[in-house]
């Protein structure tokens, strides 16, 4: 029979999975882990004791936009859909025989002559089909509303912490400007 996973055992695995990540995924070669939590493992497992809740996720760049550290400060836990909302798969090449122009989030290139890009995210798990256009940016700009709503649905989630709260207020502040300047929104 299998014992049961102390408090401590679940910060030791997800301190492990957080080092692992960033060696090994070259999604996250980018991030970095805070010295402190480098040298005193201790200090890691202490925080992550302090705001740890099941069945949520430790999360880096929702309270401190565009983050690529690991650390106390950039650091707290979400519920798993807050988590996924900001998930963005990386942009795919498009139209020119090198492939070096990107399509921006939420993009990708439709069968459709008229409009040939189309918009797409994912909400509550699932993929869903925001529409065709005829531009790229048009097709960002409907991802662009489509985040803007899921931000303001997870809002309405009665557990969020005023932390995670002012965290997804600010992101959407973010993404309204990037819609108002005509500028395309990045997550990393």
């Amino acid at each position: 029979m299998k014992r049961k996973l102390t408090l401590r055992d679940k910060a030791v695995r997800a301190y492990n999975s957080m080092v692992l990540r960033c060696k090994a995924n070259k999604n996250y070669q980018h991030i970095a882990i805070d010295t402190a939590w480098i040298n005193n493992r201790e200090l890691y497992i202490a925080n992550f004791m302090q705001g740890y809740k099941p069945n949520w996720h430790l999360d880096k760049d929702l309270k401190v936009p565009y983050s690529n550290l690991y650390s106390a400060d950039t650091c707290m836990f979400v519920p798993a859909h807050v988590n996924n909302i900001l998930r963005g798969k990386k942009s795919n090449s498009r139209g020119n025989a090198d492939n070096s122009v990107v399509l921006p989030l939420g993009v990708s290139t439709s069968k459709s002559s008229k409009n040939p890009y189309q918009a797409h995210c994912k909400i509550n798990g699932k993929q869903t089909h925001l529409g065709l256009f005829s531009t790229p940016e048009e097709a960002h700009r409907a991802w662009q509303l489509g985040k803007i709503d899921q931000l303001q649905y997870a809002l309405m989630d009665t557990e969020l912490t005023s932390e995670i709260i002012e965290a997804l207020e600010q992101w959407i502040s973010i993404i309204i400007s990037d819609v108002e300047a005509g500028r395309e929104t990045k997550l990393d």
